[in-house]
């Protein structure tokens, strides 16, 4: 049963008592993050792998040595 009090929603059991916190990751949850995986793969791959890149445009680079 949820209760509002001073517009903040608090779970509270029959007795009266508040419930336990269920953690960060609730097993319902696991199929959304699941979908969310694959897009914040791409994004690090294609957005900020590269930018590893950018550090060979600020190195002395001497044609004989190489990078």
């Amino acid at each position: 049963m949820v209760k509002k009090a001073d517009g903040v929603a608090l779970n509270i059991n029959k007795k009266g008592k508040k419930r336990k916190s269920e953690g960060f990751i609730a097993s319902r949850d696991i199929p959304i993050y699941m979908l969310l995986l694959p897009g914040v793969l791409l994004l690090f791959v294609f957005n900020y792998i590269p930018l590893f890149g950018v550090v060979i445009a600020f190195e002395n680079f001497v044609p004989f040595k190489g990078i």
